[in-house]
């Protein structure tokens, strides 16, 4: 009798146990998906609104787009110098610039924009110039611009001092890099050549007669809209 009821109790805590093994689970009550499945890197990533800002602030910082630089300018300052067999005259030259990128490595603007002249007791010479130019340009750095400028200067001119034309005109090639200390402001360093193609080509003070080639170097401070 013992042995028999012992026997019922194994046999029916065997098929209890059966029953609990195989009984699917019961979803949660808010339908909710299960908390514990594991997720990719990448998904958590983008998921979360904060890291994809963090990402995006990083890339407006270290990167130039062409369309975030479509207005240049900057104020610069040129140094130069003619020498002769007799003197050797040094020239500084202050102007403005403004620049239009018009495609991701091309630029159109004028350069060295401004007044020059020499004056003096009895007689003066006072120049307004500007250097039309194209430009070809590119990042080696997030931070760095290279870039070369072809250009033509134009100046007019109201003088006593000198017996020239009221017009001149000069040949200009120059390269250059920009240094970027935020996203909006750079400073420049460039070196140019100068051609005289006319009579004579007032630079600062001095005036370099048909045919003169002299160089300059230039630095400059400049922002970009």
């Amino acid at each position: 009798m013992l042995l028999g009821a012992n026997l019922v109790r194994d046999e029916s805590a065997e098929l209890l146990s059966m029953l609990i093994t195989r009984a699917p689970a019961e979803p949660s009550p808010d339908g909710a998906e299960d908390l514990d499945r594991p997720t990719s890197p990448a998904t958590s990533a983008l998921a979360s609104p904060t890291l994809a800002e963090e990402y995006a602030r990083a890339a407006r910082h270290t990167s130039r787009l062409p369309e975030e630089r479509s207005i240049r300018f900057s104020l610069s300052a040129r140094v130069g110098g003619h020498a002769t067999e007799e003197t050797a005259d040094p020239f500084f030259v202050f102007g403005a610039e403004f620049g239009f990128d018009i495609g991701t490595l091309v630029a159109v603007g004028i350069t060295d924009l401004g007044f020059g002249g020499n004056l003096s007791s009895s007689d003066f010479a006072i120049a307004a110039s500007g250097t039309p130019y194209l430009e070809l340009h590119g990042f080696i750095d997030p931070r760095i611009e290279l870039y070369g400028q072809v250009g033509v200067a134009l100046q007019g001119r109201s003088q006593t001092a000198y017996d020239e034309g009221h017009f001149q005109v000069a040949a200009y090639l120059a390269a250059g890099a920009r240094l970027y200390a935020s996203n909006s402001f750079f400073i420049g360093l460039e070196l140019a050549m100068h051609v005289v193609l006319t009579d004579a080509f007032l630079m600062g003070s001095i005036s370099l007669p048909q045919g003169t080639t002299v160089g300059s170097a230039a630095l400059s401070i400049g922002w970009t809209f």
